[in-house]
């Protein structure tokens, strides 16, 4: 009886494992290929050749920190550079790509000011990106040298597959990152905008104007002197907004190593009160003649890099240029033009 029921269940068995065999596999749905808002590079502009930085496996995605967003004419969100990420955000379409690259302290947000990040959006796509330690990409260890933050860069628009050609816009310090990426990588870049640049040579040249210490000398000329005097170890101990952590003096000898870029076009905004009026105040006429001249200087030196350079004062503008209505206006018409020249010769 025993031996009956066993059988029962085998052959019970045999027959569910034969439908199951026969049975037709549920096909899997195929998934839409993800959308690619890609601009593809000119034939002039070879694909990036370096190996992407692979994600680190035990890196963990949080709610506060979504992954990169793409989709037409935007992409937003953060990218694993190896271990730490960044924060992007691109909007626009169009070649060339415009790199957004702030002065010290500037977060992505800080473009949106006077809508100068829109108004670039509607000639061609833009990007604007936080270093480390800023705004919403991960903190790393300190200090930093603009070789670091070009390394960073660099990575950033391989692994968010940002392709290029660049159009690269730098204000004050940020104006040292993009001129050594375009060094370092000219094949990618089409053309640069730096915005009332700081050159890595203003503490010596600002200093080399000031008059000899007398005893009887203003307050005001005094302190103006000890700035230019101390403007590399005051930058890396004490700059009060200095949350990147650069190491000026070494970074400065990074940049000082660019003596020549060709002839990439070149556009140098200048700002009628920039950085050196903000900081150069002697109380002294003929000391402040002296300085603004000696700005002026530094400037057109910088469009000097190229054969295709030149430089523009803009009227009625401040170091942040953008921050106030005319300078942003102006810089925003400048840099459209620019961009729209570079397109025009692009194949």
């Amino acid at each position: 009886m025993i031996r009956k029921q066993v059988r029962l269940i085998l052959c019970i068995l045999f027959s569910i494992a034969i439908l199951v065999g026969c049975a037709k596999p549920t096909e899997m749905a195929t998934l839409p290929p993800p959308m690619d808002t890609q601009v593809p590079p000119t034939k002039t502009q070879p694909q990036p050749t370096d190996t992407p930085v692979p994600l680190t496996p035990t890196l963990k995605s949080s709610p506060t920190k979504p992954a990169l967003l793409v989709e037409p004419g935007k992409i937003v969100g953060r990218v694993d550079i190896g271990g730490r990420s960044l924060f992007i955000r691109c909007e626009g379409v169009g070649s060339p790509t415009i790199i957004l690259e702030g002065g010290m302290g500037m977060n992505t947000q800080d473009w949106n000011l006077n809508g100068v990040y829109s108004d670039l959006t509607m000639v061609t796509r833009t990007c604007a990106y936080d270093r480390a330690n800023m705004g919403a990409s991960d903190k790393t260890p300190l200090p930093r040298t603009v070789q670091d933050m070009v390394n960073d860069l660099h990575t950033l628009l391989i692994n968010a597959n940002i392709l290029g050609p660049y159009v690269l816009v730098g204000h004050s310090g940020g104006a040292w990152v993009v001129v050594l990426y375009a060094w370092q990588y000219p094949e990618g870049v089409v053309g640069m905008v730096l915005l009332d640049d700081v050159p890595p040579d203003t503490g010596l040249r600002m200093s080399a104007v000031m008059p000899t210490e007398t005893p009887n000398e203003s307050v005001t000329l005094t302190e103006a002197r000890n700035y230019w005097a101390t403007w590399y170890d005051w930058y890396n101990k004490t700059y009060p907004y200095d949350r990147e952590g650069w190491d000026i003096l070494n970074s400065a000898k990074q940049v000082r190593a660019v003596t020549s870029l060709g002839d990439m076009p070149l556009l140098v905004l200048t700002a009628s009160f920039g950085y050196a009026a903000m900081h150069g105040g002697t109380g002294v006429p003929e000391i402040n003649q002296m300085v603004s001249d000696t700005w002026v200087d530094l400037q057109q030196e910088l469009a000097a890099l190229s054969t295709n350079g030149r430089q523009i004062t803009v009227p009625n503008s401040e170091h942040y240029i953008w921050l106030d209505e005319p300078g942003a206006a102006a810089i925003s018409s400048e840099i459209r033009s620019f961009v729209r020249k570079i397109q025009v010769s692009l194949p």
